[in-house]
């Protein structure tokens, strides 16, 4: 590499002329395909065990505050539900026939239409 005196720039003024050895060095390497994963594991372990401290102390802690605070979960829980509870159960109508027949009075199937068997409607193919 030559270097010489610039005028322009003031630093470098008062530089002598002078070639310096300039010496290019590159260097690369192989790996096996195993030896890259093996690597790679290596290199993302930190990460990968800076998550697994954080989810165990996560769990921890929710395991040492629902342990701590079962009693009042459990009592908050059972009123709330409290009168759930106390209110009688409402059974569900089913309609009778007769219902049904009073329903389907102005249809055009006749009541005796109900009672006969569905023989001979329907072809199967």
């Amino acid at each position: 590499m030559y270097l010489h005196p610039i005028d322009s720039i003031m630093v470098y003024e008062d530089v002598p002329e002078l070639y310096f050895p300039l010496l290019w060095v590159e260097t690369s390497a192989s790996l096996p395909h195993y030896m890259k994963i093996l690597l790679k594991i290596y290199l993302i372990s930190p990460q990968i065990m800076l998550g697994a401290s954080l989810a165990l102390t996560l769990l921890g802690l929710y395991m040492l505050l629902f342990i701590a605070y079962k009693p009042f979960f459990v009592s908050f829980y059972k009123h709330l539900h409290r009168k759930k509870r106390n209110q009688p159960v409402k059974s569900e109508e089913v309609p009778l026939r007769c219902d049904v027949e009073i329903a389907f009075a102005n249809c055009a199937i006749e009541n005796d239409e109900w009672e006969k068997p569905l023989v001979n409607k329907f072809t199967l193919r």
